[in-house]
């Protein structure tokens, strides 16, 4: 360490010890986040809200009037100015209006709806018209949360003038972790169009047996 030191690389002031704080007994990576939908963390808890609004109520697009994303600051800019109308798969990724759009319409943000929407030239009409009606405001509860948690308050105007309000966290994210099962599942949506189930079931297998000893060899025979 020094001048030109990995931490002074990072900061100007750096604590040491927590390079060897808890060493052994606490694991950072549990402090990580698994992403179940196929864009930008900040657009997780949006998701869930307007998904479990779904399921809740049987919203569709047609009901919606107008969709209120109460977010951070960080949010606004750093997800919210791409707008309804991207052009490539970053900005469709990082639009929170078309991702919701996407999450409705679609009914779900999956790497497979994404690449629907790049094979569309992200022209799909009833995507953009929900997009559209997607607003992100600054929420002062939800701003002062964050970065600890990754929250939303998510609002829905249905024709006819009724609200539906959901508060979401992103799920993956410590504050709502995935179950082993939903992590299962994202994996075996995502990996099995390419390798077949058969293949993807082999890699689970594998590394379910490596909490008991097993041979990370299988791990990588099976991902070959």
């Amino acid at each position: 360490e020094g001048s030109r030191g990995v931490m002074q690389a990072f900061a100007d002031t750096y604590d040491e010890g927590a390079l060897t704080g808890g060493l052994g007994e606490r694991w950072e990576l549990l402090g990580c986040a698994v992403k179940p939908y196929f864009n930008c963390g900040l657009i997780h808890a949006p998701t869930a809200a307007l998904l479990d609004l779904v399921a809740e109520t049987g919203l569709t697009a047609d009901d919606v009037e107008e969709v209120v994303v109460g977010c951070d600051r960080l949010s606004l800019v750093h997800v919210g100015r791409i707008g309804p109308h991207p052009t490539d798969m970053t900005g469709a990724q990082f639009s929170a209006e078309f991702s919701l759009g996407m999450a409705l319409v679609l009914g779900g943000n999956d790497f497979a709806h994404y690449a629907e929407a790049e094979r569309a030239g992200y022209r799909m009409p009833a995507v953009t018209a929900v997009a559209e009606r997607v607003r992100l405001e600054l929420d002062p509860e939800v701003d002062a949360a964050f970065p600890a948690a990754f929250r939303t308050r998510l609002r829905v105007r249905r024709r006819g003038g009724d609200w539906l309000q959901k508060v979401a966290s992103a799920p993956g994210s410590p504050e709502a972790p995935l179950s082993a099962e939903a992590v299962r599942a994202k994996f075996h949506r995502n990996v099995d169009p390419v390798v077949g189930p058969d293949r993807a079931a082999a890699v689970v297998r594998a590394v379910d047996d490596l909490a008991a000893g097993g041979p990370v060899a299988a791990v990588l025979g099976a991902l070959r």
